[in-house]
């Protein structure tokens, strides 16, 4: 039970994180903001959301293809495995429902490139969602890959004596 209130503290936290920060925006007196060139930066955000996950969609597969790999059992073995499943589909899912917002707030913002007070702080709130559950995301995967160059394979460096006669 321990593991599973742990596992999802953690998974939990990004969107809390962007929860809390749309509130902060939407409780401000703010109630649009003209940006100058809106579609480059919305442009940017769908781009680099979708890169960064299929990157994360990549490294899944790879992780699911060394499913006999040591580093694999023995994230299993420590019971990692929720965790790992936890992480990677929220980032993804995250990642997805940034690209579709920032596509339809695109659609939706007239040539005025003013964002109104709702549609900055739900923008606001997604983007430090996403941002936050990359970074855990990547953290976790290079703490992986961490592991994997820990564990080299065993050389026995004893001298020993090769059977058989010889000159």
């Amino acid at each position: 039970m321990k593991a599973k209130l742990h596992v999802g503290a953690v998974v939990l936290l990004p969107v809390i994180l962007g929860i809390l920060s749309g509130l902060v925006v939407s409780r401000t007196k703010i109630t649009s903001i003209e940006f100058p060139r809106l579609e480059f930066l919305l442009n940017t955000i769908i781009s680099c959301s979708a890169t960064i996950s299929g990157f994360i969609l990549a490294s899944v597969t790879i992780l699911v293809g060394a499913t006999s790999s040591e580093i694999m059992k023995k994230i299993r073995k420590k019971g990692a495995l929720p965790e790992l499943r936890w992480r990677y589909t929220e980032a993804l899912i995250l990642g997805l429902v940034v690209i579709f917002f920032f596509t339809f707030l695109g659609a939706i913002v007239d040539d005025t490139d003013c964002v109104g007070k709702i549609y900055l702080s739900l923008s606001t709130g997604l983007l430090v969602a996403y941002v936050c559950s990359v970074i855990s995301t990547c953290y976790y995967l290079l703490s992986i890959i961490g592991l994997i160059n820990d564990e080299g394979p065993t050389i026995d460096n004893a001298p020993s004596v090769p059977g058989g006669k010889f000159r």
